[in-house]
């Protein structure tokens, strides 16, 4: 069903059909498919075959989300920060940020210390914030701000230690 899906919504194979491939992927998901949850709720997102609807988008991602989709996790993390479909909440989004992240999901290691270094609701934690920037740096994202490149740089040796520490532990889960 899924694959189908992805035929129409491609094109591959001849025809492009949004709404049929919106048609096989809420096939997949109603019969509790995480990818098929996860591709419904993109296309609701993205307004691809179906009206764009962020709420049905927010839906069917926590389904695939519970189901350890580490993308759905992602996406459903980025519309609790962005309050698109649900309520604006940056404790839920750090949530499934966190989830995707354990399954060594790079894309989120920067949201994360942005999280943890900006946000009022997530504990401002520095040395979390640092760890996570210093993860997404080393696995290819260079967006590491000047105030904690700063911060980092005036680390005692002890906490330099321990934000390695936490870096090495990580990185060892995905290894």
């Amino acid at each position: 069903m899924i694959r189908i899906g992805n035929r129409f919504r491609t094109g591959s194979g001849g025809l492009q059909d949004l709404s049929m491939a919106v048609y096989w992927y809420r096939e997949a998901a109603q019969l509790g498919f995480a990818a098929g949850q996860y591709n419904l709720a993109m296309m609701y997102e993205q307004g691809l075959g179906v009206a764009q609807n962020y709420s049905q988008a927010a839906k069917w991602y926590r389904r695939a989300a519970e189901q350890d989709d580490v993308h759905a996790q992602h996406h459903l993390g980025k519309m609790y920060l962005q309050g698109r479909g649900v309520p604006p909440d940056s404790a839920e989004a750090t949530y499934w940020f966190l989830q995707a992240a354990e399954q060594g999901h790079a894309d989120v290691f920067a949201t994360l210390a942005r999280l943890y270094w900006e946000s009022n609701s997530v504990p401002g934690d520095e040395l979390l914030a640092i760890m996570w920037w210093r993860l997404a740096a080393e696995h290819g994202d260079a967006s590491l701000p000047v105030d904690v490149r700063a911060a980092g740089a005036q680390l005692g040796p002890d906490i330099e230690a321990t934000v390695q520490d936490l870096v090495d532990k990580w990185n060892k889960k995905w290894q």
